[in-house]
């Protein structure tokens, strides 16, 4: 109605005629979406690898991996900043560094990780320090093959080695995904390349001067072989064979450096593989490692495997994406401050959950003391119990939406024992919902309706400054469209088992 009584009624697309009857007017619907999207700069609409958010200044930070650089969207402004944060190649996986001041950025276009120092809360103040990228090592593999003889020479018993082997297997070095441990360490995996096709998960020491990344390979399984004998980090090896007929033994040369730092290699000799080991750490302090009876083809995984980390930063988890429909591995790390001191699942217990679950991963999450972890399927998302490094346990199973991205623990869940109100995970789909489940009983407490649909990682946290009274938890997603952040408030999720 206009101010001179006048009442018009709606019609359909292209009616000629007018509507003079209220019954007759044409009915439309309205979708209320949860949340608001905030597009990237136009001169700079890329693919976002990754999401972070700085919850002492309300910065939120994005990786656009089309040009090399970090979106930053403050909470203040509810705006993108006019220039990016330049990094290195192909931006990817981020995690805040255990001083909150730095920002870890893992540059998959290349072999490095760069160090952004964050702690401001002016966006043109954020710059990397370059002087700190941290430039990682090749990392190789062999496979030793040793077997003994029993003989006598002149009477006295002789024990003859042969050797063999196979390799160096190298590997891609591109770090994907990215997470620092509270020991310090800094656990990442690595994106596989045309010539070097494998993925592989690494961690390093960052207060090395040269860092050398070593490869977890506990989830490995046995190998075929009996007498194959896996080495890690060594710089190279090789086997000179002794003269047929003479009962002698081969001798293998094994060569490596101090570990973190640019030393020079020594060589040592020796017959066996423990001889050579224990020369090199009495040579250089090496840290060469030797596993009898591993695979090391079952160490390779695909592009992409995911890195999470409990908010204690005490448990580190890594999802083999991109399996091709073929269930994916779930491997645990409980932290420490040195390599010696890593507990790591095997593969028993990751074995256990891919026949448990049998699903893919489309992401990874773990909640804030590593009691759960939670990995979004290709048709549901399942949890897993870990009371320790060596049993991986699945508790439960959601039916959430097909095509699944990103998964996240509300900030205060603990466990399946959770108070009720922190007791659920976000779930994520391409579809443009977020469902909220249950992580106790796995049934649905409520489902966020988005105005576009999502890809790659889910976060949630608990308000930043400058957020509304009522607020009690954000969520921070990418779509097509841009960046969508959502302020839930406690009647948005419904309530849980008495």
């Amino acid at each position: 109605k206009d101010q001179a009584g006048r009442v018009g009624y709606s019609v359909k697309p292209g009616t000629a005629n007018p509507q003079s009857s209220a019954s007759g007017a044409y009915t439309d619907s309205t979708l209320v979406a949860y949340g608001q999207t905030f597009p990237l700069p136009a001169s700079r609409r890329g693919v976002v690898g990754d999401i972070a958010v700085d919850p002492v200044y309300g910065n939120v930070f994005l990786s656009n991996t089309n040009y090399n650089l970090l979106e930053v969207w403050s909470n203040q402004t509810h705006a993108f900043a006019t220039n990016g944060v330049a990094v290195g190649s192909l931006p990817w996986g981020m995690d805040i560094s255990i001083n909150p001041n730095v920002l870890f950025v893992a540059n998959s276009g290349g072999t490095n990780i760069s160090q952004v120092n964050i702690g401001t809360s002016n966006p043109s103040a954020i710059a990397e320090n370059l002087s700190a990228r941290i430039l990682t090592r090749n990392t190789v593999v062999y496979a030793l093959h040793q077997s003994e003889s029993f003989d006598t020479v002149a009477g006295v018993p002789n024990i003859t080695y042969t050797q063999s082997f196979d390799g160096p297997y190298s590997y891609s070095d591109r770090p994907q995904y990215v997470q620092q441990g509270a020991g310090g360490l800094i656990y990442y995996s690595t994106e596989p390349t045309t010539a070097a096709n494998p993925g592989t998960i690494r961690v390093i020491d960052p207060t090395q001067a040269v860092a050398d990344p070593r490869q977890i390979w506990q989830y490995g399984t046995k190998a075929s072989d009996p007498t194959q004998i896996a080495i890690f980090n060594l710089d190279k090896l090789d086997v000179i064979k002794a003269t047929p007929g003479s009962k002698s033994s081969d001798i293998i040369v094994a060569c490596d450096h101090t570990p973190g730092t640019a030393g020079a290699q020594q060589c040592v000799q020796d017959s066996t593989a423990a001889g050579i080991q224990a020369k090199l750490v009495t040579a250089v302090n090496s840290d060469i490692e030797e596993v009898a009876g591993l695979d090391v083809a079952s160490l390779n995984l695909n592009d992409t495997t995911f890195v999470a980390k409990s908010a204690d930063r005490q448990w580190i988890g890594f999802g083999e994406g991109n399996t091709h429909g073929n269930p994916g591995r779930i491997i645990m790390a409980h932290d420490a401050s040195t390599f010696a001191g890593l507990s790591v699942s095997g593969s028993i217990p990751m074995q256990d959950v891919i026949d448990n679950a049998s699903d893919v991963v489309t992401g990874l999450a773990i909640d804030s003391t590593g009691q759960l972890v939670g990995a979004h399927g290709a048709l549901e998302s399942y949890f897993a119990s870990v009371p320790d490094a060596v049993h991986l346990r699945l508790q439960g199973t959601y039916d959430s939406n097909n095509r699944g991205t990103g998964i996240a623990f509300d900030p205060g869940a603990n466990g399946y024992s959770t108070d009720g109100t922190d007791q659920v995970a976000f779930v994520g789909s391409a579809s443009g919902q977020v469902e909220i489940v249950d992580i106790a009983h796995y049934n649905n407490r409520g489902t966020l309706q988005l105005k576009y649909g999502l890809y790659g990682p889910l976060r949630a946290t608990r308000p930043l400054p400058g957020d509304p009274a009522g607020v009690v938890l954000k969520l921070y997603g990418m779509t097509t469209n841009g960046l969508v952040v959502i302020n839930l408030r406690a009647s948005d999720i419904k309530a849980g088992a008495p």
